[in-house]
């Protein structure tokens, strides 16, 4: 008898352990996640320097499907490259990486990355109808200095965000919404300045897109606050046109966005017809102010896809109205000449 409630009693006290054990796990962070590969349609996360990652999340998706679901609403933010890590510490938190040979737990963003990405893409977010989430506030995250955790990418030397290479639709509209000034701009001539960047003087063929009232184009200065070495700027600048959007502060115009004007892209071309046709109603949707900030979002591409439909179908309309028009006037031709013939037998 004294056997069996010995036996009791170890399997009491075995089963308590092991509770206490997995409970203390819980409270530190791992032995309830697991290591999952990061699924194709996860797109958020594509290529993005690791192919584990571990559920739940810091956004507290258990599910990869869920997961998957709701990181969609961050990609046009991502395309608008407000920060160079912005992929980086979304991913930190929809897919933290799951580290080899190490005790499953949760990296986090460092407070730093938070901050930084913060100052940058909050004014694009707006745009979308977002503010700062709070399951994302930089206040959560620790210090690079007193814990692991994700930090920012060191550069070499200051980079210039204000040249774009290839500029997708959602920079560009970010920056147009962002901007007083956008022109279509032919340069007359370029000036250096000292430390880094240019005053820019337009020629009279350069054509403004969006503009305040009170500016004309000889009254305005142009400043460009980097370099722009990856356009080549200083070396191209009078072959051919750019897209220049900017900010005037005190008779000041500052370059806050700059790219080759490409009219044979396709991508820019259909941009450029949307932003000129739309922009400033694109601006101006009024967004629902609530938690949600996917529904403000949704809005916004619904109302741009609306619009590049419409822009769409309106070019193919002309280009048919055009090719109707040839074929009409060959057919008056050929009538003519039919006629001519006639009368001379």
């Amino acid at each position: 008898m004294s056997i069996f409630f010995l036996l009791i009693f170890l399997l009491f006290n075995y089963n308590i352990n092991c509770f206490l054990g997995d409970w203390q796990q819980f409270q530190n962070g791992y032995s309830t996640e697991q290591c999952y590969r990061i699924p194709e349609n996860l797109t958020l996360c594509n290529n993005v320097g690791y192919k584990r990652m571990i559920l739940p999340n810091y956004i507290q998706h258990e599910y990869l499907d869920e997961t998957v679901q709701h990181s969609k609403v961050w990609i046009g933010l991502v395309n608008s490259q407000c920060h160079e890590d912005i992929r980086k510490f979304l991913c930190s938190l929809y897919a933290p990486v799951c580290i080899n040979n190490m005790r499953i737990q949760k990296v986090p963003p460092c407070n730093e990355l938070c901050i930084r990405v913060k100052e940058a893409c909050l004014p694009s977010m707006k745009l979308f109808g977002f503010e700062w989430p709070n399951i994302m506030k930089c206040s959560l995250f620790p210090s690079v200095k007193n814990s692991l955790c994700i930090p920012s990418t060191i550069s070499k030397g200051k980079k210039c965000r204000t040249c774009v290479k290839g500029a997708s639709y959602e920079i560009m509209a970010n920056k147009f919404c962002l901007s007083t000034i956008v022109i279509r701009a032919k340069i007359k001539k370029i000036k250096s300045l000292e430390g880094n960047g240019f005053k820019i003087q337009l020629s009279p063929k350069s054509k403004f897109i969006k503009f305040q009232s009170n500016l004309t184009q000889n009254s305005i200065k142009i400043f460009l606050h980097c370099n722009c070495s990856k356009l080549k700027f200083e070396e191209k600048a009078y072959k051919g046109k750019w897209l220049i959007m900017a900010n005037v502060i005190n008779n000041q115009t500052t370059v806050n966005f700059l790219t080759k004007w490409k009219k044979r892209n396709v991508n820019f071309r259909n941009s450029i017809n949307v932003l000129r046709k739309f922009g400033n109603e694109l601006c101006r949707l009024n967004l629902p102010n609530n938690s949600d900030g996917r529904t403000s979002m949704l809005k916004r591409y619904l109302a741009y896809a609306k619009m590049n439909e419409i822009t769409k179908f309106k070019n193919r309309k002309n280009r048919n109205n055009r090719s109707d028009n040839r074929k009409r006037i060959v057919r008056e031709l050929q009538n003519k000449k039919d006629g001519l013939s006639e009368l001379n037998a």
